[in-house]
């Protein structure tokens, strides 16, 4: 994870670089609320109604938590929080898609009547499974710099089995949940949660790991500085940048 300190950005790859670059801050705030309408709040209607006790306990502290740092972020000067946005990012993938899941195990159970224990351990096991091997991607791909493109290489191959896989498992899936009701709009909003679920789960592996990489890698990060009217214009509102 820890790159020479004698090698400078334009000795990287790009896909280093990328990696070592923070999100512009002027996306920083507009991204932070897209993101937690779209990839969160969009699953908590069916998530929390019909309200089941065991959920709400479960959920809420998660869902209170993101949408306290969120506004925390909001109301912070964009180019205090680069590092943090980072990580909030990260977390906010984490929460999102173990609202998605949990909203597909719940929907599975009391909307559609699913009663078999294997199709929610299957279901646990193949996102487990996903996430785990998101983390080992990220972790071979930024390894060792002069191996990255060959190792690119190869995990494009060998990752690329799950796509084959993936419409299998997903047929099965699918087969289990249509023997067992015909509402249509049930199975497709249960297909949209898997899917955000997945998402949500890549982007929180990849914006952790993207954070610990370039806390990591200090020597070659470069902070976003405003521009001068910028700073005046702070000047005037008595912002200080920490």
């Amino acid at each position: 994870m820890r790159i020479d300190q004698n090698l400078g950005r334009k000795q990287l790859p790009l896909q280093f670089n990328k990696m070592l670059s923070f999100i512009d801050t002027f996306n920083i705030k507009p991204g932070t609320t897209i993101f937690l309408i779209i990839f969160l709040d969009t699953a908590l209607l069916p998530l929390l109604y019909p309200r089941v006790h065991i959920i709400w306990i479960i959920t809420m502290p998660l869902i209170c938590f993101i949408h306290i740092w969120a506004l925390r972020i909001l109301f912070k000067n964009p180019y205090s929080v680069q590092f943090e946005a980072i990580l909030f990012t990260g977390f906010l993938g984490t929460v999102a898609s173990i609202i998605h899941l949990v909203t597909f195990l719940k929907m599975s159970y009391y909307d559609l009547n699913i009663g078999a224990t294997y199709f929610y351990v299957t279901s646990v096991t193949i996102y487990t499974l996903i996430v785990f091997l998101l983390v080992i991607y990220y972790i071979k791909s930024y390894s060792n710099i002069r191996d990255n493109k060959r190792k690119a290489g190869k995990n494009v191959v060998k990752y690329s089995s799950l796509i084959v896989i993936a419409p299998a498992l997903g047929y099965v899936i699918a087969q289990i949940v249509i023997s067992k009701s015909e509402n249509l709009t049930n199975i497709m909003m249960l297909a949209v949660f898997a899917f955000f679920s997945i998402i949500n789960a890549y982007l929180a592996v990849k914006f952790i790991y993207k954070y610990f990489f370039m806390k990591k890698n200090k020597h070659l990060i470069h902070l976003q500085q405003p521009t001068k009217r910028i700073k005046r214009e702070f000047q005037e509102k008595g912002i200080v940048i920490k």
